[in-house]
């Protein structure tokens, strides 16, 4: 057994013991999977085990898991893929969205991301962790039962198994299992092509008009 393997089971047990469970079934150390079913049905125990996930690359790296920020009884969900937050110029276009353009008190929307670990490493291909970590983000949907999500870029295609260019069917209202959905563009894209902002601008703007 590897060294790696050893930190991976005694990060398992230690998660398991969070929630009082004393004996488990035996079990494969190169399992790297997690079903949707398998998971806590209370947000709170769904964030500790996420903070002690191990089933992708990504964990390590990471400098820390992010949960989310916000209100858990929002009717309101906004989803990154793997959008930095508390990024200072990030935070600044966020909060200006919620605040001044949608007119909300910016602690009470529920952000979070699809990929839960913050990295160091800046790795390119994130399919697979995406792919592994999506069942994460689909128990928190369940959890929330927001009435409106809003995508961040790329979060579009990641949740709805899509290809879309985002530049082309942003601001448009799609049904996410019976919830309203608006994608919007990505805020780093944004921040990188402040010629992007009026057409962001825009599809706040119907997004504003849905929510009346």
């Amino acid at each position: 057994m590897t060294k790696l393997e050893k930190e991976e089971i005694i990060s398992l047990l230690n998660r398991y013991k969070l929630f009082g469970i004393k004996y488990i079934e035996p079990f494969s150390s190169t399992k790297k999977d997690t079903k949707k079913e398998d998971l806590p049905n209370d947000i709170y125990q769904l964030e500790n085990y996420v903070n002690y996930c191990n089933i992708c690359e990504l964990s390590k790296f990471k400098k820390d898991s992010i949960f989310s920020i916000g209100d858990i009884d929002s009717d309101i969900m906004l989803i990154g893929t793997n959008c930095n937050f508390i990024d200072e110029n990030i935070n600044k276009i966020l909060k200006d969205i919620i605040i001044n353009v949608l007119l909300l008190d910016f602690n009470k929307v529920y952000i979070t991301n699809i990929l839960k670990c913050d990295i160091y490493s800046n790795i390119k291909n994130l399919d697979k962790p995406i792919k592994l970590c999506k069942n994460y983000i689909l128990k928190q949907i369940e959890l929330i039962k927001p009435k409106l999500i809003i995508t961040v870029g790329s979060a579009f295609n990641n949740l709805m198994d899509n290809d879309n260019n985002i530049l082309d069917i942003s601001g448009n209202l799609y049904d996410y299992n019976g919830i309203n959905l608006v994608p919007l563009l990505d805020l780093n894209f944004i921040y990188k092509n402040p010629s992007y902002k009026q057409e962001m601008f825009n599809d706040l703007k119907k997004l504003k008009r849905l929510m009346e």
